[in-house]
Formats: structure tokens, C-alpha cells, sequence
């Protein structure tokens, strides 16, 4: 059981006249800065848990220069991608005892996003930027001032290397599709598309068009329908689109939540999938291979991109401290493949396909 004798909170102080050390000495075992050795590291970390001690996080960051949190800009956080992509993040910077800072800029004008976003040295060390949530000219702002970046399925300004994150997004999308096409005949393909300024759902889109153009299939308007990467927008585009009576046989969903969507309209509706509609996704959310049937989809590796990410951006801010420019300013894509289930049609349980030579644009 921790102590603290005065009643007071517990000093740096405190510690060292407990373990018998420097203040300079808890400083370094602290910070994880310098060579402490073993035993009188162990007399302070002893120290600091009788006392119940615990760390002034702004004087850290005053006597270091650096705030040991990373700043983490979502355009909103409504889906399970999040939660998944900030469990990659987070297994990073628990290792590395930094503290993460959320900030969702779904509903901020530009004013608040000058405003209030967690931008600069004096609030966070660096930040992980998802899709386009952050304007081009203050990437390139924060940029010119060696304030380490790095991007999320974006693309950084031409004028600015910042670090960026993708997946395989395209040729998963060209192997989702050509698996309707060939292993269930489909003809007549709805695509659920993504948000119109998102390049995740760009390059889906494209990785369906070429797939529908190279089996020699015609890429019909009326089958082009707005997901939004959003269950209840696609919910509702699939009823406007039963309404219509209009001739499918399958759907393609940018995005696994959109897929969950219209197997509920579907099935509100009275058809059945795979049966009357055969159905594949992407993403591979946890929640896909527990609905029944099982959504075929594509996997991203979600978790991977956060933890990616994360040691991208340290590696950054650690060149920084050092003085010198992080080499880190290439795309890093990451492979997807196809998992299929039964939503497509496929029996047999579960199965991994690799992306085909040709899926690669």
C-alpha cells in the first residue's frame, strides 16, 4: 500500500530522499532518460509506488522540451475502424509511455480547427492525421516547421513528405468482384460506394470498375448507390433501391458497416442472401464473421495501420530530438486479401484467397 506521510501529494523530492538518491536521478528513471543501473532503479520505482507518486506531466514536457503525447485528429469517431485502428495505436504508445489526445473535427469550422486542435510543440510532441481531416495548408504549415506528421488513407499535400499509411485498397476491391464474377456468375453488381472525398472509397471504387470492365460487363449507373461508409445510409439506399425494382444479383460494400446495412435491408425486404443476393465487403470488422451468414470480405489489416503509424511518428519525433530529418517519408501500403464466408455463396467455412497477380493495377 502506497504512503504519503504529510497528507500532501508526494514531491520528486520525496522520492529521492526515500530512495536514498538524486532528484536528477528519479528525473532519469522517470523520463527513461540516461543509464540508471539496475538496483537503484528498482529503490525508486519502489519509492514512487510507497508514495504514491505520480509525475507532473506538464513539468515533464517543460523540462524536456516535449510533452510525451501524440495527437490523434479523426474526421469522427462512429465506427468500429476506430476502435480497432487506436488498439494498434495504443499497444505503441502504452510500450512507450506516451499519453494519446483525441480530437474529432466531424462538426469544427476552420476558425475552431485554428482554434482548438492540438497543434504545435506546446500541446503535443506529433500528430496521426486520419483521411482528410486536417486542411492541406496547415499540413504544410506544420511541416515547414519540423513538427513530425504522419497521415492515415491520405495522400499529403505534393508540396510537403509527410509519412502515409494505405492499404491494398484497389486490387481487394478487383478480388472481391471478380470472385462474384467468377465463382458465382454474377452479372449485375451493386456497388454501396464510400464518402466522395474519402481515397480509401476511390480506390475501391476503381478496383470494382476495372474488375466489371475486364470480365467484359457493362458498369451501370443505376447500380452505383452512396454507402457513406455508414450502416444506416446503405440501409436506406438498398429499401430506396428494392423500391425501384430494378435487376441485381449482387452487392458490393466499400466498407464492412455498409455491407451490415444492406443485409438488413435485405432481409426486411424478404431476400435472402446468398440465395436471392450474394454479398462481399471490406474491412473485415470483427462483427462480419458472426453474422449469419458470415459476410465474405476483404481484410485490412486495421490494427496493423495504427501500430504502424504510432512507431512511424515516434521515430519521427525521435530524429526531431536528435537533430536529424526522418528518412520516413515514403507510402507504406498493406496488404489486403480475400476472406470468404458464406454471404457470397461460398460453403465450406471459412477461407483466405491471396490477391491474383492481375488484382494489382
Amino acid at each position: 500500500m502506497s504512503r504519503n506521510v504529510t497528507g500532501s501529494r508526494a514531491t520528486i523530492a520525496d522520492v529521492a530522499k526515500l530512495a536514498g538518491v538524486s532528484t536528477a536521478t528519479v528525473s532519469r528513471v522517470i523520463n527513461r532518460a540516461g543509464k540508471v543501473n539496475a538496483e537503484t532503479e528498482a529503490r525508486v520505482r519502489a519509492a514512487i509506488h510507497e508514495l504514491g507518486y505520480l509525475p507532473h506531466i506538464a513539468a515533464r514536457g517543460l523540462a524536456s522540451n516535449r510533452t510525451n503525447t501524440i495527437g490523434l485528429i479523426f474526421p469522427e469517431i462512429s465506427s468500429h475502424y476506430y476502435a480497432t485502428v487506436l488498439r494498434g495505436i495504443e499497444q505503441v504508445t502504452m510500450r512507450e509511455r506516451y499519453a494519446l489526445l483525441i480530437v474529432s473535427v466531424n462538426s469544427l469550422n476552420r476558425e475552431d480547427l485554428e482554434m482548438l486542435l492540438p497543434l504545435g510543440e506546446h500541446n503535443t510532441d506529433g500528430l496521426i492525421i486520419f483521411t482528410n481531416s486536417l486542411p492541406a495548408d496547415i499540413m504544410e504549415r506544420l511541416h515547414a516547421h519540423g513538427f513530425p506528421m504522419v497521415l492515415l488513407h491520405h495522400t499529403p499535400p505534393a508540396t510537403v513528405a509527410i509519412p502515409h499509411i494505405h492499404f491494398a485498397n484497389e486490387s481487394g476491391a478487383y478480388t472481391a468482384v471478380e470472385h462474384l464474377i467468377v465463382a458465382h456468375g454474377c452479372r449485375r453488381i451493386v456497388l454501396l460506394r464510400g464518402p466522395a472525398d474519402n481515397e480509401d472509397a476511390a480506390a475501391r471504387e476503381a478496383g470494382y470498375r476495372r474488375a466489371i470492365a475486364n470480365h467484359g460487363l457493362p458498369v451501370a449507373p443505376e447500380l452505383l448507390l452512396e454507402g457513406e461508409f455508414n450502416e444506416a445510409v446503405a440501409e436506406a439506399a438498398i429499401a430506396t433501391f428494392l423500391g425501384r425494382a430494378i435487376e441485381f444479383d449482387a452487392i458490393f460494400a466499400t466498407d464492412d458497416e455498409s455491407a451490415w446495412g444492406a443485409m438488413t435491408a435485405l432481409r426486411a425486404a424478404g431476400r435472402r442472401v446468398p440465395e436471392d443476393v450474394a454479398i462481399a465487403g471490406f474491412d473485415d470488422g470483427l462483427l462480419s464473421r458472426h453474422l449469419t451468414p458470415a459476410l465474405t470480405t476483404v481484410h485490412a489489416p486495421i490494427q496493423e495501420a495504427g501500430c504502424r503509424a504510432a512507431e512511424m511518428l515516434l521515430c519521427a519525433i525521435h530524429a526531431r530530438d536528435h537533430g536529424r530529418v526522418s528518412e520516413g517519408t515514403a507510402a507504406i501500403v498493406l496488404p489486403t486479401h480475400l476472406v470468404v464466408r458464406g454471404s457470397c455463396g461460398c460453403s465450406g467455412g471459412e477461407q483466405s484467397i491471396a490477391l491474383p497477380a492481375h488484382a494489382t493495377p
